[in-house]
């Protein structure tokens, strides 16, 4: 087998057969590093013939799929897509998704290579997409075959002037009223003040959900969901049902609350102890049957989470009941057979408006929350926190199986910093699959961070560009680099930050290769600096 061979079929496939480390140093990962990677894509690279019936295969690719999986396009500009047709030609089309005019027609200009694939006569060709098309998805069909079409802005909004904010870890920010942590009737009164003192934004934590388990995890940088907020952050006395409450319910929310107020004694967070509290008491809040109107808000809410909500609320009741991680369901749950889910959502329905009723409350707080922030004449108010993934072990992990690459971590290579690398255990998406989708997964993530904040903070934002890929079991030493299509990542970011009109921050510190923070200086995306 030539090694040549696998390197070009791993570069073909976006995965680094060399890279430049921190100190400018040209590192190439094991050979057995590119056939784990190419693998966790459904590359097949066993052995000599593998490789050159894959090269061959990805040669072809474009041929037979006709358009890209995805096309994206800056508002105001038109684009050339290359495309692969019969030889006599086909007919071309753009689909808006906006509905105001459903379809366009467009031309294919064929070019002069001929290609037979697959014992069919097929010529490489072109369609000019239009530069009027609004910012959106769209669709572009071409004989048959279609590409999501991303139509982004050419920036993100910017502040409208030069502010200045806090960062802070909002789990440390008790106060008299906390149970044991701070939450996100702490993080009104913190806006409020802020906003009084001239300061423009709050810069959090991440506040992602975690498993309904103990014990609880410590870290906010690898939580379950980052499509979902942790209930731990919830004020009981501002949910809810709180008002309303009588009898033994009464009673053991009033204990409850005396055991978390119990809590800000000590110095140091217990989250295990006010899961406890916490738990209990929201248990006894979501049974509170609610007013007409708010039952109808509620269940406003629950039809908006569509299939994303019920996918994390299943998610956060199988780990209540097995008590862990996917890793811990039995085997038709793990794999998600739709007659285990459906007969696990049936006897779990209690369980499922618990938690569907703890992201609505999650919900309605920060929204509260940036509404103060608002008020108090803040200009971007609450700037949330998107970390770098997700545990592997976790409810995302296991609703987009089919996205993530779950063999493989996503760490950082050596450095002065860590001399054997960094391994953070968290599965990478795969390229070509946020490409199929039309990147409906940064792009539905991006707008759940924003839709009650005014921006967003992105951690290692050279994610955007590529990731730092281990196999899992490897040292983090034999990783290397998966490049992903910036053009549409940052696309689906300004998009979805035009929507919200909200700021982007992108944390860039660190190793961070050539022209990365000349483009997301270009779109509009905010930078980090150590003073």
């Amino acid at each position: 087998m030539s090694g040549s061979q696998l390197a070009r079929l791993a570069e073909h496939r976006g995965i680094a057969a060399t890279y430049r480390d921190a100190d400018d140093r040209v590192r190439r990962p094991p050979d057995r590093t590119l056939r784990a990677l190419l693998t966790a894509v459904d590359v097949p690279c066993a052995d000599a013939d593998e490789i050159a019936a894959s090269l061959h295969d990805a040669e072809l690719e474009p041929w037979r799929r006709v358009v890209p999986a995805t096309v994206t396009v800056r508002a105001g500009s038109s684009v050339s897509v290359d495309v692969y047709v019969e030889a006599e030609g086909a007919e071309a089309s753009v689909r808006l998704g906006s509905g105001s005019a459903p379809v366009r027609e467009l031309v294919v200009s064929l070019g002069d290579e001929l290609r037979v694939v697959d014992g069919r006569e097929r010529m490489r060709g072109s369609v000019l997409l239009p530069d009027d098309l609004e910012v959106g998805m769209h669709w572009l069909e071409v004989g048959g075959a279609r590409a999501h079409v991303l139509v982004a802005p050419q920036r993100c909004p910017l502040p409208q002037r030069r502010g200045w904010g806090w960062q802070v870890q909002l789990y440390a920010m008790r106060t008299l009223h906390s149970w044991g942590i701070g939450d996100f009737a702490d993080l009104s009164v913190l806006v409020r003040d802020a906003g009084r003192r001239g300061a423009d934004f709050v810069l959090l934590n991440p506040l992602h959900a975690a498993l309904p388990v103990v014990p609880q995890a410590d870290s906010p940088y690898s939580p379950t969901s980052r499509r979902a907020w942790n209930p731990l952050y919830l004020r009981p006395e501002r949910c809810d049902g709180w008002g309303s409450a009588r009898g033994a319910g009464r009673t053991v929310l009033e204990e409850c609350q005396a055991a978390g107020h119990a809590l800000d004694a000590t110095p140091q967070l217990d989250r295990d102890a006010v899961f406890a509290a916490k738990d209990r008491a929201l248990r006894v809040l979501s049974a509170v049957p609610l007013p007409a109107d708010r039952q109808d808000a509620f269940e406003a809410f629950v039809a908006a989470g569509g299939e994303a909500l019920e996918d994390l609320v299943t998610a956060l009741a199988l780990a209540s009941r097995h008590g862990g991680g996917v890793s811990a369901w039995p085997h038709g749950l793990r794999e998600r057979e739709p007659a285990a889910l459906a007969a696990a959502r049936a006897e779990l329905a209690g369980e499922l408006h618990h938690q569907r009723w703890l992201q609505w409350q999650c919900s309605e707080q920060l929204a509260a929350a940036q509404a103060d922030a608002d008020a108090a004449g803040m200009g971007v108010g609450l700037l949330t926190d998107l970390p770098v993934g997700v545990d592997g072990d976790g409810a995302d992990a296991w609703a987009q199986r089919d996205v993530l690459a779950l063999d493989v971590h996503v760490g950082a290579p050596p450095d002065a910093f860590a001399q054997h690398g960094q391994d953070w255990g968290l599965p990478p998406p795969r390229p070509d699959r946020l490409a199929a989708t039309g990147y409906a997964p940064l792009r539905e993530l991006v707008r759940a961070n924003l839709r009650h904040a005014g921006g967003l903070r992105i951690d290692h934002v050279m994610g955007l560009f590529r990731l730092f890929w281990i196999p899992a079991g490897a040292p983090a030493s034999e990783g290397t680099y998966v490049r992903y299509d910036a053009e549409a990542m940052l696309g689906a970011v300004v998009l979805e930050a035009h929507r919200a009109g909200a700021i982007v921050v992108g944390e860039d510190l660190g190793t961070v290769e050539e022209g990365v923070r000349e483009a997301l200086a270009e779109r509009g995306i905010l930078g980090s600096a150590v003073f």
